[in-house]
Order: C-alpha cells, then structure tokens, then sequence
C-alpha cells in the first residue's frame, strides 16, 4: 500500500481487514499525527517505511511485527520507539532525524539485524550499553548526534560490525574496548570537536581499511602501538587526519604498518612544517592531500606513484617556489609555458600565475602539478609537444618519478 505523499492524510485506516500486506509506504504524510496499534495486525508486513511525516509523534509501543525485514522512520517528532519479543526478522532499521533521547533496551533483542542508522538524531545522549549483543550487526550509523558524548563498552570480541560512524557526534574519547571490534573496517570519527584522545587499542583492528578523524581540532596526539601489539593498521587505505589543528606534527606515521596498502593520506589543513621521511614508504599511495598547511616548508621525497597532489594554500610553499629566477628564459617563452600548464590542468598555485616560470627545477615540478601525470604518457607527450623550449624534456626527463617511463624524449 503507497500513501505517500497524501498531504491532507490525519488518521490511518483500521488495518485489521488486510492481514496480508506486504509493503505500507507511508512517506510525507506530513498531516500524519499517529500511526494506529492496528499496524500489528499486519503479520506478513516485510517493510514499513514513514518517511519525512514532519508532525508524527506517536507510534505503538512493543511493535511486534513477526515478518518484517525492514523498518524506516525519518525525519519526524518521535520520541520513542520499543519493539516486542517476536521480530527476528528485522534487518533494517533506520530511525534517521527523530527527536528520541534514549533508546529502548527492546533494541538489544533484534537478533537479526544488520543495519542500523541513527544519523540527525539531535537529541539522542546514549547508546545502549548492551548494544554489543546485536551479533549480526554490520552497519551502525550515528552521525550528526551533536548530544552523543560517549560509546558503550564493548566487553567480548565482536568481528560482524564492518561500519561504525559517529561523525559530528560530541564524543570526547573512545575506550580502550573499542579494540575489540576486530571486524570494523571503516572507522569514521570526522567532525568529532571534542575528540582529544584516541586509545592505544586501535591498533587492535586490524581490518580496518578506512580511519577518518578529518575536523577533529582538539585531537593532541595519536597514540603509539605499544611493544609486543600486532601490526598497525596493517590493511588501511584510505586515512585522514584533515583539521586535525591541535597536533604538532605527523611523524606517528612511522609507527604505522600499512606501507604496501595506503592509497589516499589527507593531511589538509594542518599546522606541520614538515613531512616526515618515511613517507616515501608508502609504496602505493596514489593520492596526497596538503592543502592549506600554511607552516608547511619542506616536501621531501614523494612515494613513487602519488597522482594526485594537492598543495594549494600552502603559503610558505608558494613564496619559496615563486621566487625562484627564470634562468635567462624570454617572456614569450613563459608565457607558453604557462599557458601549457593551464591547459594541461598543472598551474593550481595562485601565486605562479605571475611571470616567474621556474621550471628548471625539478623540484618545483614535484610540488607543483607533472606528479598528476605520472604514467600518462601522452599527455605527457602532448605538454612537450604543445611547448617549444628543449627545457621542457630536459627537466622531466631529470625529474625522478618519470625515469621509469619508457617514452623517448628528444632533447
């Protein structure tokens, strides 16, 4: 039955006479006060969905819907939400934009589920503290929960949650139990304001592949791997410590093991002043974010195949490299060059758009721009062709990440 959409709809039928049913849509009934106890007649409801009904704030208490699978309420004035002893069936729930405070501990009993997203959920304080009995969950989502200051211990190894977000939300500091979901492979903590620490039991998960702590300003230290733990984070890939204003410097990346599996390390909007060395132990990293790191003063040695290097804002960076000499070079000919370089989508300094071309130094085009060619040979070929000066070849074929290509430059 699809209702959605019916502006005008104040009550909802007795639902007694359609046993039946599989399917209530009840979205953007924004009229919709209450959805009546009738609902629990409907023993062969597989989805029930009532989403954006902005004045519903009344829904039966101990639902018991023996054949549900899914259940999505959003974006309403629910306070509450309970469910009764008979939905071993549900998978799915989603309880995204209500105004509840507390959750039920009827919850914990969902045996089956798999998904749970409470994002927008201004007012929820707490999870449950047995949330770790769900044993099938894969999926929690509490992001923008401004008012959730803490996450429940969790006291026994749990390996089914893959995904555990609690952006936005107001936590302070994860406990040391954290380490114990071992199967967590994406970890998103962005936005978290009040985040300071993080334990030394994350280096417990070593399945994660994605740690997002982007926007954490208050965060003042990444934590060691103590003597005799695992590996650390032997399998992430894709890891950002963007906003992180309070940390002084990045040098834990040393401590971490991820060396061959790394591909995207945001650093943007940080206060280092430089990079550490081991850096270039990132074999595989394709993708490096420093954007906006206005103390930033020295790049070192890049990994061998970052494509993707993102260096605007970098204020000491740019006065460095835009005060470098043209080397005898005419007008015209930088001019050209420039024009090149935009064309070919590498000129991404604002202060290199003046007449300073410093291209002969290889180390300006580290920084700024033929890393996002790396392996592309023609465009490679095209930026040489399209520009008359034998500078050009001269300094790629000098600048190392390229000695591996094979193309033949004339010089």
């Amino acid at each position: 039955m699809n209702l959605s959409g019916c502006t005008s709809l104040k009550e909802l039928p007795d639902f007694n006479g359609i046993p039946n049913l599989k399917e209530l849509d009840l979205s953007r009934c924004t009229n919709l006060v209450e959805v009546p106890h009738s609902i629990q007649f409907l023993h062969n409801l597989v989805t029930l969905k009532v989403h954006n009904c902005s004045n519903l704030t009344m829904f039966p208490r101990k639902i018991d819907l023996k054949s549900v699978e899914t259940i999505s309420i959003s974006y309403c004035k629910l306070e509450e939400f309970s469910i009764g002893e008979d939905m071993g069936f549900l998978r799915f729930l989603n309880l995204r934009g209500t105004c509840i405070k507390e959750l039920h501990p009827s919850i914990t009993e969902l045996i089956s589920l798999e998904t749970f997203c409470l994002a927008d959920n201004q007012n929820l304080t707490t999870l449950p503290y047995h949330i770790y009995e769900l044993h099938n969950l894969k999926s929690l989502g509490a992001m923008g929960c401004s008012k959730l200051a803490a996450f429940p211990k969790i006291p026994i190894k749990i390996d089914s949650l893959r995904l555990l977000s609690l952006k936005g939300s107001d936590i302070r500091e994860l406990d040391e139990s954290i380490g114990n979901l071992i199967g967590v492979e994406y970890l998103d903590l962005p936005e978290c304001k009040n985040l300071t620490t993080l334990p030394c039991s994350i280096y417990g998960l070593q399945n994660l592949g994605f740690l997002d702590l982007g926007g954490c300003s208050k965060l003042v230290r990444f934590p060691t791997n103590p003597d005799g733990c695992s590996l650390s984070l032997p399998k992430l890939q894709t890891f950002s410590i963007a906003g992180c204003s309070s940390l002084s410097d990045c040098d834990f990346l040393m401590t971490l093991d991820c060396w061959e599996t790394l591909e995207w390390l945001n650093l943007s909007r940080n206060n280092f002043v430089s990079l550490p060395a081991c850096i270039t132990r990132f074999v595989n990293l394709h993708g490096l974010d420093l954007r906006d790191c206005k103390r930033l003063r020295e790049v070192p040695e890049l990994p061998p195949n970052v494509v993707d290097l993102r260096i605007s804002g970098c204020e000491l960076l740019e006065e460095r490299f835009s005060t470098l000499t043209n080397h005898g070079a005419g007008t015209n000919c930088r001019r050209q060059f420039k024009s090149q370089l935009r064309r070919h989508g590498l000129l991404c300094l604002p202060k290199l758009r003046n007449d300073t071309a410093p291209w002969k130094n290889h180390h300006w085009l580290s920084c700024f721009g033929f890393l996002s060619l790396r392996n592309q040979r023609t465009a490679i070929t095209q930026l040489v062709r399209s520009f008359n000066s034998k500078l050009v070849p001269r300094v790629v074929k000098a600048f190392s990440v390229f000695r591996t290509n094979q193309t033949s430059w004339r010089s």
